[in-house]
């Protein structure tokens, strides 16, 4: 299951154990800790704790697709703001994005920077222009791990300074 990061929200769904007919464990938050997945939530059946599990056993990981797939689309909206923002003018050498959220709650990108003479109203309409091009021009997606170098290759070059160097971006 998918962990949280990069300011989308991690997986939600249910562990089963013994190949489909074993204990059932429901799987609320998944995080990385000290280069560990963790899988947190709760077993439906009384003292499964005990018996469910053991390093080795086969268990069925199913997500819940519906809300992975909003999530990765959330996701993908904010990477296309920063694509916007850089078409209309101010991208990385003039706003770099610093940190976003991707929820269905609450989706942002902030910006860091500085923009002498900014017409807010100018860009927002700018970039609500832009971005209706983009989405009607379509585009291809794609979801991958990759080293550092291939991840700015793709990205025209260059990474945000926010994605650490030697890194394997996902």
């Amino acid at each position: 299951a998918y962990p949280a990061g990069g300011g989308q929200p991690s997986d939600a769904g249910r562990i089963v154990g013994g190949g489909g007919g074993g204990v059932t464990f429901t799987v609320q938050d998944v995080k990385v800790v000290d280069g560990s997945v963790l899988h947190l939530g709760t077993f439906h059946e009384e003292g499964a704790e005990a018996q469910a599990f053991a390093p080795g056993a086969d268990v069925t990981v199913h997500i819940d697709a519906d809300r992975r797939l909003l999530n990765a689309r959330i996701h993908s909206g904010g990477h296309l703001l920063d694509v916007a923002m850089t078409n209309v003018g101010f991208g990385p050498g003039v706003l770099v994005p610093a940190k976003g959220l991707h929820t269905p709650e609450q989706a942002y990108v902030e910006y860091t920077g500085k923009a002498e003479g900014l017409d807010k109203d100018k860009l927002m309409a700018d970039l609500k222009a832009e971005m209706s091009r983009l989405v009607a021009a379509g585009g291809r997606s794609a979801a991958g791990i990759m080293t550092y170098d291939a991840a700015a290759e793709a990205c025209g070059g260059s990474l945000p300074p926010y994605i650490p160097l030697g890194s394997s971006p996902r």
